[in-house]
């Protein structure tokens, strides 16, 4: 079941990749990139729970956290706005 699950996480990253590759728009671009950082957190939740350790969960967050944080600062470059309008 676990490694059905990689495999799923697996696709799901290859496919965010292609789109970040082929993406026309810089918009595309950014939500291939969001989707990337969101299919890393199932290989860290399946890596706690086959390790038994938790600060793969904490390092999940961490990246999940990270990624919203660039996407949005990412965003409001491309947009021309400052980090404080």
């Amino acid at each position: 079941m676990i490694e059905l699950l990689l495999l799923l996480s697996a696709v799901c990253a290859l496919s965010s990749l292609y789109s970040l590759a082929k993406g026309r728009t810089a918009f595309e671009k950014i939500l291939a990139l969001s989707g990337l950082g969101i299919t890393v957190l199932p290989f860290a939740v399946i890596i706690a729970i086959r390790t038994s350790k938790d600060y793969y969960l904490h390092v999940a967050i961490a990246w999940i956290l990270l990624t919203f944080i660039g996407i949005l600062a990412l965003v409001k470059f491309l947009e021309g706005k400052g980090f404080d309008e």
